[in-house]
């Protein structure tokens, strides 16, 4: 009797410790791809930020041909 319990606790510890682990390892690997998306954002950013100063120079160009 007490030899299955013993053995309950066991595995119980050890899917404990897989489950840790595994917290651990998608942890890691949402940290990782929140890091890269803020890249992104970044990136997205400048990109909109050129492309509005681009529109408003065209903007500018058009309204001095037109003026």
């Amino acid at each position: 009797m007490l030899d299955q319990i013993q053995a309950r606790d066991d595995q119980l510890q050890q899917h404990r410790d897989e489950l840790e682990s595994l917290v651990v390892q998608r942890t890691v690997e949402l940290a990782r791809t929140n890091a890269q998306l803020e890249d992104v954002i970044v990136d997205l950013k400048g990109a909109k930020a050129m492309a509005e100063d681009a529109n408003h120079t065209k903007s500018q160009s058009l309204a001095s041909i037109v003026a």
